[in-house]
């Protein structure tokens, strides 16, 4: 196009352009439907999309790690996972020491996990809970050890979300000190799945009968890890 050359565009104004990349006398961006983006400004990381028949919208960038999906047909940013890899809401901790002084009379006691194998997400917080970043479904993987040196007669493991309780292991003796009598050792691993919506929260549980002696232990470090707590998103 050669520059000065004016281009009528409706009755009542005249655009020229320069033969350099600039219009003079536009006002207005123009329309979709004229082969504009009916835009005047973008935003670093703008994404340009047809909201709906015949009309461009923008939508702004997300932030670091999300993916772009769908909602309603139309495209939005949502945090990754699924899809059968842990992404961002994958994690797994374990317990740098012993929890020690668990007592036999059945005392309910969260397991702390104060060491972090892998967390992107920050989803595990407090050393006891895992809260879900988004709704879906989850599977979670529980490893616990146990010495129970004293006349224990039951065991039970249970993973305790917001809205469910679900149990992991429940061991019962007939006769206190049946298994051994003293130093025996137990390693109990539990697959569970659960529905959780977003800010629900996860946290594993533990109680000992037979014995109000504080004498239990929950079994921590990592030579090898003997407990353990992991999980991630899987839809």
């Amino acid at each position: 196009m050669a520059t000065n050359n004016a281009i009528n565009l409706k009755a009542s104004g005249i655009v020229s352009y320069d033969g350099a990349g600039t219009f003079s006398g536009l006002t207005d961006p123009l329309p979709a439907t004229h082969g504009g983006t009916a835009q005047s400004t973008y935003a670093s990381g703008d994404i340009l999309y047809a909201s709906a028949t015949n009309t461009l919208s923008k939508l702004a960038k997300g932030t670091d790690t999300q993916v772009l999906t769908l909602s309603g047909g139309l495209p939005t940013w949502a945090a990754a996972g699924g899809g059968g890899g842990a992404g961002t809401t994958g994690f797994l901790v374990y317990p740098s020491a012993d929890l020690t002084g668990v007592t036999g009379d059945g005392t309910v006691y969260t397991i702390h996990y104060d060491t972090k194998l892998y967390d992107p997400g920050t989803n595990f917080s407090s050393q006891t809970t895992y809260t879900a970043p988004s709704t879906g479904f989850y599977v979670f993987y529980v490893q616990l050890t146990q010495n129970a040196d004293t006349d224990t007669n039951r065991l039970i493991v249970n993973l305790v979300t917001t809205s469910f309780t679900y149990r992991l292991v429940f061991g019962q003796w007939a006769i206190q000190g049946q298994v051994e009598g003293i130093n025996y050792y137990e390693t109990y691993t539990a697959c569970q799945t659960a529905s959780l919506t977003a800010g629900n929260t996860v946290q594993v549980q533990y109680s000992a009968n037979g014995d109000g002696a504080a004498q239990n232990s929950v079994f921590g470090g990592n030579a090898p890890i003997l407990t353990s707590f992991s999980g991630y998103k899987v839809a």
